[in-house]
């Protein structure tokens, strides 16, 4: 139905209602901001996602802090919080997708394709919600990923030799007529 008409929002909240838990409702966050996102959204998918960001924050492993760290941010920018809390929800999202980066504990993968869940969530926040902070948020990860990128290529190609950049000082010489 999704694929059919892309349009409209019940095909999606089914779905999220369907993947219940799994992922740390990293899969129900994703597919109800979806929901909420299309042309024909509904009363229940809005509803449904309102009652998933009122949830207990639990914290914990690695995994389950990132997706709270993401069900903060989307409720402080849903509800139209403060520029500092949004701010503050940004740093704290990003904080956790880093340490699950940088961990090699397999649960903190999520058990699939975490990462495009988490960044689709993000982008899906901010045609919702235009909000330049989460505009920001994407750029760091960006940069974050593009430097993982890089370390392993030099990991695996130690002979590639990397030039560091070189500032060029311009000396101002006073020019006399």
């Amino acid at each position: 139905a999704s694929q059919l008409s892309p349009s409209l929002g019940q095909p999606f909240n089914n779905l999220a209602m369907m993947a219940g838990d799994t992922n740390h409702c990293l899969d129900q966050l994703y597919l109800y901001l979806k929901c909420v996102c299309c042309k024909t959204a509904t009363d229940n998918g809005k509803a449904n996602l309102t009652r998933l960001l009122e949830k207990q924050v639990e914290f914990g492993s690695e995994g389950q802090n990132l997706v709270t760290g993401l069900l903060q941010l989307v409720k402080v920018v849903y509800e139209g919080g403060s520029q500092d809390s949004v701010t503050v929800a940004c740093q704290h999202s990003l904080a956790y997708l880093h340490q699950c980066l940088e961990t090699a504990d397999p649960e903190a993968t999520l058990q699939g394709p975490w990462l495009c869940l988490t960044v689709s969530v993000v982008i899906l926040l901010v045609q919702h919600k235009a909000e330049p902070v989460c505009q920001a948020w994407m750029m760091a990860i960006m940069s974050h990923l593009a430097g993982k990128i890089v370390a392993r290529v030099l990991d695996r190609y130690p002979d590639i030799d990397v030039k560091e950049v070189e500032e060029s000082v311009e000396i101002e010489e006073d020019v006399k007529e």
